[in-house]
């Protein structure tokens, strides 16, 4: 499994998607996006975090990403005004590759 330290991740989300979608075979993308999104949140860094949201092109990502960005912001998801979009982005995305969407998104939904 590659490391993913701090100083590692990109500073932009345009930086950070791509590196994503290079990895977008390699389960380690969620890692890094885990990573990214946890620095973002300390940074109280929201509009960063939606801007990703809205700039994702879920089809070009590991499956899991979409799923570790939801799981990482459940907490704040009111405080975030695409999240909701985002779920269901996510969901679709899910189902139009034929995997298990409401398995694999147990507890999303409130």
């Amino acid at each position: 499994m590659e490391q993913f330290n701090d100083y590692w991740i990109p500073k932009t989300n345009q930086g950070l998607l791509n590196k994503l979608y290079d990895m977008s075979g390699n389960p380690d993308s969620t890692t890094l996006v885990t990573k990214a999104i946890n620095r973002m949140l300390f940074e109280r860094a929201l509009v960063r975090i939606e801007s990703l949201m809205f700039s994702a092109e879920l089809s070009k990502l590991h499956p899991g990403v979409g799923l570790a960005i939801l799981r990482v912001t459940f907490q704040i998801k009111d405080e975030i005004a695409c999240w909701d979009q985002f779920r269901e982005l996510v969901r679709h995305e899910l189902e139009l590759r034929e995997l298990d969407a409401h398995k694999m998104m147990v507890g999303l939904f409130s």
